[in-house]
């Protein structure tokens, strides 16, 4: 598991947050969210070599068991944020799933993103402007 302090540094020079105000947002969820980014990870699927659709499903499959976490009440929203924030930081693989989804989104038919787990949905629709 990624120390907090650790996790800060190389969230900042990913620039993926600010150091400062990422501290202060992340003291109440730390725990819970890193213990979480560790059982993601264990369970996450593989991406396959420059396979799409491996990178796409692996997301998903983050993201169906985050929903899951989230409705069973184990998890806030914060705490999941969090959760997928330190598996970008610490996971190539998730990384690239992440960045893939995020790209593909806008090119993704409505009527297949209906089925997406919520979180992913709403990565979906940030990835659209909506």
């Amino acid at each position: 598991m990624i120390s907090k302090a650790d996790f800060i540094k190389r969230a900042s020079q990913m620039g993926l947050a600010e150091g400062p105000t990422l501290s202060q947002q992340i003291n109440s969820d730390w725990d819970v969210a890193a213990r979480t980014a560790d059982v993601l990870e264990s369970q996450m699927p593989s991406i396959g070599i420059l396979s799409e659709s491996k990178r796409i499903g692996c997301f998903l499959s983050v993201c169906t068991h985050i929903d899951r976490l989230m409705e069973s009440g184990q998890l806030t929203l914060d705490a999941a944020m969090l959760a997928l924030l330190i598996l970008q930081v610490t996971n190539k693989d998730f990384l690239k799933a992440y960045g893939l989804f995020m790209h593909r989104a806008p090119n993704i038919p409505w009527q297949e993103a209906i089925n997406f787990p919520q979180m992913a949905l709403e990565f979906f629709k940030a990835a659209r402007g909506q």
